[in-house]
């Protein structure tokens, strides 16, 4: 399992991660144009909750590092067992007993 993002760590891909960069860089290039926050969530469709939030990150890395980083799950003791137990065992597509 790989070890969690910081902020430090801007190595994020995916989907969530590509458009967050999208909407940050469109969200920057409005407002360096002049345009209102109230105004490029119209243009853009997002609220303005979330425009102030893009406009506020100095990056869009900053906005991919959430509460959840680092915590720790309550799996976690038993992910090596688990992996193990699991790594033999066929995956099924389709309930047993239905």
């Amino acid at each position: 399992m790989p070890p969690p993002v910081t902020a430090a760590e801007p190595g994020r891909t995916g989907r969530l991660s590509d458009r967050v960069r999208e909407q940050h860089a469109a969200v920057h290039a409005l407002i360096r144009d002049g345009v209102s926050l109230r105004a490029i969530g119209r243009r853009l469709g997002l609220a303005r909750g979330t425009i102030r939030r893009l406009a506020h990150a100095s990056g869009p890395d900053e906005l991919l590092v959430g509460r959840w980083t680092g915590r720790t799950s309550i799996l976690d003791p038993y992910k090596p067992y688990l992996l193990t137990f699991l790594s033999g065992k066929p995956i099924l597509a389709f309930p047993i007993g239905k």
